[in-house]
């Protein structure tokens, strides 16, 4: 049984990073000349709640530009419910995704809207080994044997539970499991055997235990689309950590 250290987090130095002016300036270029759609929200909402535009025409100051709302025909009717609002842009370009904050004016000309993109783009790209910890946004669970352990953090490759002392032998490092079943908020995947790779005990500020302990579990066996999913997932719920991160959103 090892003692809990004090761990760095393996994803801060490079997983959401600020571009340059002139990367800055290339990926404008890029999204106007290949028709890329933006996304747009606003805080308070989710970024599966977002609205797709399109650049239509570049104004003349530098990140201000006309945009039009994409979709069906009642889509581009009713006005976006993002009009006059300090909002948050996302553009994919193959594995990257940038953000950044700006303002959506609604312009006098139908279905037209003004978009000023503020201040600097933030870079984040999909890792295959990004470690997703568990948080209020983030519900990380693993059941073992019909028995639920909450996570501490998860990557594809395996997860970190908590779990009581009293189970030290039941869980001692090399011990595997069958049939078990990891969730992600409201996905759940099935895990047909996992094994104990690692345990900490638990200690308070004085050193002494608390009566829990640290699992590092590893996935065995897992079928590619099964692991493809579980990141794809992972992917997603850390851009959103980290976009409520950046805009201190919460």
């Amino acid at each position: 049984m090892t003692k809990k250290k004090i761990k760095k987090d393996p994803n801060k130095q490079y997983y959401f990073n600020v571009i340059s002016i002139k990367e800055s300036q290339g990926l404008l270029k890029e999204i106007i000349s290949t028709g890329h759609d933006v996304a747009i929200w606003k805080k308070g909402q989710e970024e599966s709640d977002l609205e797709y535009f399109e650049i239509i025409q570049q104004d003349e100051i530098d990140k201000e530009f006309f945009v039009k709302k994409k979709g069906g025909f009642i889509h581009n009717f009713m006005q976006s419910v993002l009009a006059d609002c300090d909002i948050f842009i996302k553009v994919d370009l193959e594995k990257l995704s940038y953000f950044a904050q700006g303002h959506l004016k609604a312009t006098e000309k139908s279905k037209t809207y003004h978009l000023v993109i503020h201040e600097q783009f933030f870079k984040s790209q999909q890792r295959r080994n990004y470690r997703l910890a568990s948080s209020k946004h983030v519900i990380v669970q693993f059941k073992i044997d019909e028995e639920v352990f909450d996570g501490n953090d998860v990557s594809a490759g395996g997860i970190s539970i908590n779990a009581p002392m009293a189970d030290n032998e039941r869980f001692a490092v090399g011990k595997e499991f069958d049939e078990c079943t990891l969730r992600i908020n409201k996905e759940q995947y099935d895990i047909k055997k996992a094994k104990i790779v690692k345990t900490e005990e638990r200690l308070d500020a004085k050193g002494r235990s608390i009566g829990k302990m640290d699992l590092g579990i590893e996935f065995l066996n897992v079928p590619k689309v099964i692991e493809e999913n579980i990141r794809q997932q992972i992917n997603y719920e850390a851009r959103g950590v980290e976009i409520r991160k950046k805009f201190n959103l919460g």
